[in-house]
């Protein structure tokens, strides 16, 4: 049965409880908990291991051979901003992510910065998304409900 959280605290917290006995969710959000052993990691949903867990297994590894899941923030603009201002703050953007300091404080937190994309590779990376999603919605059936 899918219960929904309204994010890492809440469903830590119920995990920690035993209210539900397993959850997906970005390690982002209970990094902490598994680091300090009130949660346990099973498995990670990324085509690799995590950097951080080297010992957890993927999800393919473990059980659904071709999972992938990951999480993935990206910056933006609105349309129309002159590729110039695009490219400047594309630039900035990898170099603060690429400065050693952020960097390591990222990944305690269980995130892994990339510090070489683009304007052109994120386009290409979240078309493939979309590309990937409407597919699953497609072949699932899936409908938004209200």
């Amino acid at each position: 049965m899918h219960v929904p959280y309204r994010g890492g605290s809440s469903l830590a917290e119920a995990l920690m409880k035993g209210e539900v006995d397993f959850a997906l969710d970005q390690l982002g959000s209970v990094v902490g908990q598994i680091s300090d052993g009130s949660l346990r990691l099973l498995a990670v949903t990324t085509r690799t291991r995590d950097r951080a867990f080297p010992e957890v297994p993927t999800l393919t590894e473990a059980a659904l051979p071709g999972y992938e899941l990951t999480t993935w923030s990206a910056l933006v603009g609105p349309k129309g901003l002159p590729a110039e201002i695009t490219q400047g703050v594309s630039r900035a953007a990898n170099a603060a992510l690429a400065e050693p300091q952020a960097r390591a404080r990222l990944e305690t937190a269980g995130i892994d910065p990339v510090t070489d994309s683009t304007p052109d590779s994120t386009r290409s990376f979240l078309d493939g998304e979309l590309a990937r999603f409407r597919d699953i919605v497609a072949r699932t059936g899936l409908q938004m409900t209200q």
